[in-house]
């Protein structure tokens, strides 16, 4: 089943050596059913919630382990719908979204029981930290998705990413108007489309010199040494990275404080990543066509 992974470069390390083999026993035991990859997305997000529930009640070791255990199973059905869908050769940009958008959901849920539980203690404090968390995990995570898919984009071989331009989801969306009864698929769509319009805008300017100069074959070894141990870094960041820092802030009962270390800790790095990958894209354009961003 591990044809069924994405890259290994690219995998988180508790993703690749964890989350994925549980997965895979999933789609071993569903692959030939008519069980659906959104059927397992959806799975996901009932576990999420399931999660969240037991978070807002959990006032000792067993509702709070439970909470734990609820979001570890979520991250399970959240890599085996992907794998699923590349196992049947199934995947589909509509899927990509509706996983995403379901991802947002899980992590919302627990967050919105988070301040509902530290309301009392809070007030309307701990509401202003869960929305600060929450715009910056998305950025964060805009960040890892991005450099990723062009990692793959420009090293992977053999391997379909999941890198779509903004003109490509708005193409989509033109043909999905000319369709009737596809308003879900396009709410869908359009919510992609601002995700996606984050992330070129705040690369803007990487985007622009690689629109023009495409990156030489002979390059790609010089450009994974350079990138690599950066994605490394980036992957700090990433979903599974993410769902390991709130199990471990649920399993203190500390959620108040996963807050203050989404918003400080996981931001500085974010910000210090940014600095660091901007030197080397300078880097590269240098070395490649003589030219500094």
């Amino acid at each position: 089943m591990k044809e069924t992974y994405k890259p290994i470069e690219t995998e988180e390390y508790l993703g690749y050596h964890i989350f994925r083999p549980i997965a895979s026993w999933i789609v071993k035991a569903v692959a030939h059913t008519p069980v659906t990859p959104n059927q397992l997305t959806v799975m996901s997000l009932v576990f999420g919630i399931g999660s969240g529930f037991f978070l807002y009640y959990a006032d000792g070791v067993l509702l709070t382990s439970l909470s734990v255990l609820c979001l570890f199973i979520a991250n399970v059905f959240d890599n085996s719908d992907g794998q699923l869908a590349r196992f049947r050769g199934t995947e589909s940009l509509y899927g990509r979204v509706f996983d995403g958008l379901i991802d947002n959901l899980v992590f919302a849920s627990v967050y919105l029981a988070a301040c509902l539980k530290f309301t009392g203690e809070y007030g309307p404090v701990i509401w202003l930290m869960g929305v600060a968390a929450a715009v910056s995990h998305s950025l964060q995570s805009s960040y890892f998705d991005y450099y990723r898919n062009e990692y793959i984009d420009i090293v992977v071989k053999g391997f379909k990413g999941e890198k779509t331009t903004s003109s490509e989801i708005l193409k989509a969306i033109d043909s999905n108007k000319r369709q009737s009864g596809k308003y879900f698929e396009r709410f869908l769509l359009y919510t992609y489309l601002n995700y996606t319009q984050v992330q070129e805008k705040v690369n803007k300017k990487y985007i622009g010199f690689r629109k023009q100069n495409a990156i030489p074959s002979d390059y790609t070894v010089t450009y994974k040494r350079k990138n690599l141990p950066l994605l490394r870094l980036w992957s700090i960041l990433g979903p599974t990275a993410h769902i390991t820092y709130v199990m471990f802030f649920i399993a203190l009962g500390a959620m108040d404080q996963y807050f203050i270390f989404e918003i400080i800790i996981l931001n500085i790095h974010m910000l210090i990543m940014k600095i660091v990958q901007n030197r080397m894209i300078q880097t590269l354009k240098r070395d490649l066509w003589g030219e500094i961003l």
